[in-house]
């Protein structure tokens, strides 16, 4: 059976699980307009609607009309938009994290001081942008390579709350770099439940090569448990439930990491080990798999190591049995799903590495699972080396 070792610290944090509590006490909640999602899981979002409250979608928020019993998610929002709630509502039900508050007062503190605020985190998070919204000058920056040079006198940097401790370093490096004349002022508001997660993440993928890693598709800090996973030589699934698991992903191996993000709720994990550990770890044989698909795929020669997945990000080194890969299998869209193909790449490569979006003529792959796409070109030769002319004659 498969072993199953789990990281010292995953799950709901404080902040989440505080939240959930306000909610499933809030009374008459069919009277209750969620401000955006809650926490930023699917199966969080299935218990609310069925408690019957009413969900503003995150991107829709201004436009949509609004009740006047109000919840406040555990993102938080802008004293701006509460103060233009509060003139419409007669009820406000607040449960921002605390730790987020701390971010806003660090941005508000930085602001008072004359300096260009730097927010390190994602520009399209609801986070970010409620402490954005109380700053006159303000930049967000995702990464170091968006830095640059802003000619300040004086600089404050602030960090989402879920930003990994390595990137909000990263980062504040690069900001010195750049701007040496600055005087700089960096207010670490990094949460602790995230430094948590990456340290205890850190310890498991030192006896594990592969990491399950269990979380809303929307949520920041499980996409960057995952990426972590990739950046400590790890090999990492990442799912929303264990609905989505498949057991030919675990052929070859007879141990399986699990971690999960701090809006993962206990049951869901429970749900996810127990299915994993019920894996029977025999790898099934290669040659039974490819001959299913005898005929129904075109095989072009080249050395390319590339996967296709359709709902499930699965993350890997690029750099791995490259060498040893003999041909690269192509899709008959009518006659094979993309799933079946992903496991034939599994069996023979040990890992399916990228999402593939659009049309594999146009040479556009989605990496990790972002919203950044490469052409087949330019993907960076450290994750994946391709010769792009073996796509031309498809």
């Amino acid at each position: 059976r498969m072993r199953v070792v789990r990281a010292e610290f995953m799950g709901f944090c404080f902040g989440v699980r505080d939240a959930l509590t306000i909610a499933r006490q809030t009374p008459e909640p069919n009277e209750v307009t969620i401000y955006g999602e809650l926490v930023h899981n699917p199966t969080v979002q299935s218990e609310l609607a069925l408690r019957g409250f009413r969900v503003v979608s995150e991107d829709h928020r201004e436009s949509s009309q609004i009740g006047e019993r109000i919840m406040i998610t555990a993102h938080g929002i802008s004293q701006k938009r509460l103060d233009q709630l509060q003139s419409t509502s007669t009820e406000i039900i607040d449960t921002t994290c605390p730790l987020v508050r701390r971010v806003h007062e660090a941005a508000q503190t930085l602001a008072a001081e004359n300096r260009l605020v730097i927010v390190i985190g994602r520009p399209n998070h609801v986070e970010v942008q409620g402490i954005v919204e109380d700053l006159d000058r303000c930049v967000v920056v995702e990464s170091p390579d968006q830095i640059i040079d802003w000619k300040e006198k004086a600089i404050g940097v602030v960090t989402q709350s879920t930003t990994t401790p390595d990137m909000a370093q990263q980062c504040l490096t690069r900001i010195l770099e750049c701007n040496r004349i600055a005087d700089v002022r960096f207010i670490d508001t990094v949460c602790r439940p995230t430094r948590q997660r990456q340290h205890a993440l850190e310890a498991l993928c030192s006896s594990v090569s592969l990491v399950v890693v269990v979380g809303g598709n929307h949520s920041n800090n499980t996409r960057q448990l995952a990426q972590r996973c990739v950046e400590l030589g790890c090999k990492a699934i990442q799912i929303e439930s264990a609905t989505e698991l498949r057991p030919e992903w675990f052929h070859g191996f007879d141990s399986v990491g699990l971690t999960a993000g701090t809006s993962t709720p206990d049951e869901t994990i429970s749900d996810v080990a127990e299915y994993l550990e019920g894996l029977n770890t025999t790898p099934a044989s290669t040659k039974t798999i490819e001959n299913q698909f005898q005929g129904r795929c075109r095989v072009a020669p080249g050395y390319v190591d590339v996967g296709l997945w359709p709902t499930v990000r699965f993350f890997a080194n690029g750099d791995d049995q490259v060498s040893s890969v003999p041909d690269v299998l192509f899709i008959e869209f009518d006659a094979i799903t993309v799933q079946e193909v992903a496991i034939l790449f599994l069996e023979r490569l040990g890992a399916v590495m990228f999402f593939l979006r659009g049309d594999i003529r146009h040479h556009v792959f989605s990496m990790g699972g972002t919203d950044r796409k490469y052409p087949v070109t330019t993907l960076p030769e450290k994750l994946v080396q391709v010769r792009a002319e073996r796509f031309d004659e498809f």
